[in-house]
C-alpha cells in the first residue's frame, strides 16, 4: 500500500509539474491533458454542428460565390490559362481550409494530422517564397542602379581584366551586403517563422474557436481576404515574370 501510495503521489507531482511547464509556456492545457490532436475539434465545427441543413446550404451557397467573386476579382496576369490555374488552386486551397475546419473530428486521426501539416505547410511556405522574391526584387534593382552609377563614375583603366576585376568585387561587395540586411533584418523570422507559429496556434492548439456566428464569418471570410492576398502577390509575381520573359524573347 505504501510504494502504491508513494508511485501515486509521484504521478502527481509529475503532472504538476507538467501543468506548470504548461502555464510558463501559455499553451492550452487541452492541447495535453486528455486533449490530444485527435480530440480537438475543428475552428468553426462546433457551430457549424449547431446549424440546420437549410442554413448549412444557404452559407455554403453565400460562401462560393463570395470565393468565386473575390478570386475572379484579383488582378490578373494577362494569360489566360495561368489566371484560370491560379484561380483554381487558390479556390480549391480555401474549400479545403474551411470545409476541413468544419467538419474535423469525423475524419481518421491520420487524415487530420496530414490535413495540419499540409495546411501549416503550404500557408507558411507560400508567405515566405512571396516574401524572398520581393526582397530579392527590391535588392536586384538596388544592386543594379548602384552599380551602374559606380560603374559609370569610375575612371576608364585602360585594361579589360581590371576592369572586369574591379566590376565583379564590387557586385559581390553589395551582395554581402544585402545577405547581411537580411540577417541583421531577421527577414526570415518574419516571413517563415513567424506565419508558422501563428498557423500552429491557430490549426494545432486550436486557441481560436468561432462558437458564435461573428466569429464563425469572421473566420471564414478571412480565410478567403488572405488567399485573395496571397493570389494578388502570385499574380504580381507571374507578371513581371511573363514580362521579363517577354523581353528577353
Amino acid at each position: 500500500m505504501l510504494s502504491a501510495a508513494c508511485k501515486v503521489s509521484k504521478k502527481c507531482r509529475f503532472f504538476g509539474l507538467a501543468l506548470s511547464a504548461i502555464d510558463k509556456l501559455g499553451l492550452p492545457k487541452s492541447t495535453f491533458c486528455g486533449g490530444k490532436m485527435s480530440r480537438l475539434k475543428g475552428v468553426t465545427e462546433n457551430y457549424w454542428n449547431t446549424l440546420h441543413e437549410d442554413k448549412k446550404f444557404r452559407w455554403r451557397f453565400f460562401s462560393r460565390v463570395v470565393m468565386l467573386l473575390a478570386t475572379f476579382s484579383v488582378s490578373k496576369i494577362g494569360v489566360w490559362y495561368l489566371d484560370l490555374l491560379l484561380s483554381l488552386l487558390v479556390s480549391s486551397a480555401i474549400n479545403f481550409i474551411i470545409d476541413s475546419q468544419r467538419s474535423y473530428t469525423k475524419h481518421s486521426p491520420v487524415f487530420r494530422k496530414n490535413i495540419t501539416r499540409i495546411l501549416v505547410f503550404l500557408g507558411s511556405w507560400s508567405v515566405t517564397v512571396v516574401g524572398v522574391f520581393f526582397f530579392a526584387f527590391i535588392a536586384i534593382q538596388a544592386l543594379v542602379s548602384t552599380f551602374s552609377e559606380m560603374t559609370s563614375s569610375r575612371i576608364d583603366s585602360g585594361s579589360e581584366s581590371r576592369e572586369l576585376i574591379f566590376m565583379v568585387t564590387i557586385f559581390l561587395m553589395m551582395l554581402i551586403g544585402v545577405l547581411k540586411v537580411f540577417r541583421d533584418l531577421k527577414f526570415e523570422e518574419l516571413i517563415h517563422v513567424v506565419p508558422k507559429q501563428q498557423l500552429k496556434r491557430l490549426l494545432v492548439y486550436k486557441e481560436f474557436r468561432a462558437d458564435s456566428f461573428p466569429f464563425f464569418a469572421y473566420f471564414e471570410i478571412a480565410v478567403v481576404a488572405v488567399a485573395c492576398i496571397y493570389l494578388n502577390a502570385a499574380t504580381t509575381i507571374l507578371a513581371m515574370l511573363v514580362s521579363i520573359s517577354n523581353l528577353w524573347f
